[in-house]
């Protein structure tokens, strides 16, 4: 699926984001905009990313649209 491999990218970018400032850092929230042709299901994306962030700097962060 399209979704899974857009949160593993995001995750990817976030985390590394994360780690420039340092051990312990949060992300608090991620924000994207997605294009009306892409071919992307938000709710997807959205779940996608509720289940990748698991135990991870992300986990908790909301996915905003």
């Amino acid at each position: 699926m399209h979704e899974y491999s857009l949160v593993e990218a995001l995750l990817e970018r976030a985390s590394a984001e994360a780690r420039k400032h340092g051990g312990g850092v949060k992300v608090k929230k991620v924000s994207v905009s997605i294009g009306a042709l892409a071919g992307v299901e938000v709710e997807l994306l959205v779940r996608a990313w509720e289940t990748f962030t698991e135990r991870s700097v992300c986990e908790g962060a909301p996915l905003e649209v």
